[in-house]
């Protein structure tokens, strides 16, 4: 379940990340936190993803908005699981936004010796 309150590109961005991880499942997107909640509480869902206002701006802010997790305890193992793969692939797919949003055309790998190495 996801509660996209930014709408940005780098929101759906990380919804499709999700939506592409197989252990995964986006059931829907909704509005308010309640609605998410409720889905839960009818077993609709083990996860609620909240991504905040100002997080594809989140670069320029002074404070950076945190992305929320919430998991249903009752499912111990399983919130735990989802929870887990939920921010591995979030913090994934922010790093891979992380050089576009800064200005830079992307990260590179040179395999050049320091200067007075040989």
């Amino acid at each position: 379940m996801i509660v996209d309150q930014d709408r940005s590109t780098a929101s759906r961005a990380i919804v499709r990340a999700v939506g592409s991880v197989d252990a995964l499942s986006v059931i829907d997107s909704v509005s308010t936190l309640s609605e998410a909640f409720a889905a839960i509480r009818r077993e609709r869902a083990v996860a609620v993803v909240v991504l905040p206002r100002g997080l594809g701006s989140a670069r320029r802010a002074a404070t950076p908005p945190t992305v929320e997790i919430f998991y249903q305890t009752a499912f111990l193992s399983t919130g735990a699981l989802t929870s887990a793969l939920l921010q591995a692939t979030i913090t994934a797919e922010l790093a891979r936004q992380a050089p576009s949003q800064s200005g830079l055309a992307g990260v590179a790998l040179l395999r050049v010796p320091l200067p007075g190495w040989r």
